[in-house]
């Protein structure tokens, strides 16, 4: 597919297989269709964290924070700031 959303939910169903390595393939074509998604970044964490790779993962995980930052950010400047750190994190779902 050429949505990134659409291997990142595949991702998720290989993930609930236990199927870490097909998750893996997966949540990396959508993250290099889309390198900004904060929810891409998290579940690539995830997935390498199941794997064992605890340094890739850290940094997975790590630039999903920054994305998160980046969106309250965004968000310190609309009306909206209030429910900015929660709209960071239901992107995550």
């Amino acid at each position: 597919p050429k949505s990134d959303n659409a291997w990142r939910n595949l991702a998720l169903c290989y993930k609930e297989k236990t199927d870490y390595k097909k998750a893996l393939e997966s949540i990396d074509k959508a993250v290099n269709l889309d390198p900004e998604d904060l929810s891409h970044r998290y579940y690539q964490g995830e997935i390498y964290l199941l794997l064992g790779d605890v340094s890739v993962s850290s940094g997975a995980f790590e630039k999903a924070l920054e994305l998160a930052l980046k969106e309250i950010e965004k968000e310190k400047s609309s009306d909206n700031y209030s429910n900015a750190a929660w709209i960071a994190l239901t992107r995550l779902r």
